[in-house]
């Protein structure tokens, strides 16, 4: 009798890479990646807004707060999706959605809790100061060109299926999946053709797979 330890070193010590292929993206779910994937674009791919709010240059609001708000001229709405056609100069700000460009001038954005429309129509009230810089995702923050996502070897889940889809992966280097045979032994079996003796029983359950093997 073999233990399980030393048959596992045994297969292991037997066993080589097998070949691979590339699959489409959905194809490839359940698989093993054979090849680093590298992102093709920066992530995100411009600076963009983590907040409804408003894009503007920070000193303008150095000292806002409700007793005491800074008035800004709003020059644009920007949608998620959109473009920025304005830049923002001192005194103006741009209405922005979340994930929107934020535009050229802007250094902050200021959630649409601490704003209030203003007095005139295209004008904002913003009611507290907070640090320059905040709410924005800078370029390639999470993910750089070129930069490694996904390591040779990992095994492809639903996870792994969004991150190949969100650099661009659509045909995914992977490994074949092993087609792999059972076959019972022992003493005490014997092949179909045969009469068993005394506690003995015919090899049936070595075939049964062997025909779900061919089979698939």
């Amino acid at each position: 009798m073999i233990e399980m330890d030393d048959a596992i070193r045994i297969v292991m010590e037997s066993t080589q890479l097998i070949g691979q292929d590339r699959l489409n993206l959905m194809d490839s779910l359940g698989h093993i990646l054979a090849q680093d994937v590298r992102s093709d674009i920066n992530m995100p791919p411009f600076d963009k807004a983590t907040m409804d709010g408003y894009a503007l240059q920070g000193k303008d609001i150095s000292a806002a707060s409700r007793a005491t708000p800074a008035l800004l001229q709003v020059i644009e709405e920007i949608p998620a999706g959109s473009l920025p056609q304005k830049t923002v100069t001192p005194g103006h700000a741009s209405r922005i959605m979340t994930g929107a460009p934020v535009p050229d001038g802007a250094d902050t954005v200021i959630m649409v809790e601490d704003t209030e429309s203003g007095p005139e129509a295209h004008s904002v009230r913003v009611l507290d100061v907070t640090k320059v810089g905040v709410n924005i995702a800078r370029l390639g923050e999470d993910v750089k060109v070129g930069q490694v996502v996904l390591s040779k070897g990992s095994p492809i889940r639903p996870p792994e299926i969004g991150i190949l889809a969100a650099v661009g992966a659509v045909s995914v280097p992977v490994y074949r999946k092993p087609i792999v045979g059972v076959i019972a032994t022992g003493s005490e079996i014997v092949e179909p053709g045969l009469e068993p003796g005394r506690g003995q029983i015919r090899n049936s359950n070595g075939y049964s797979m062997m025909a779900q093997v061919l089979q698939a």
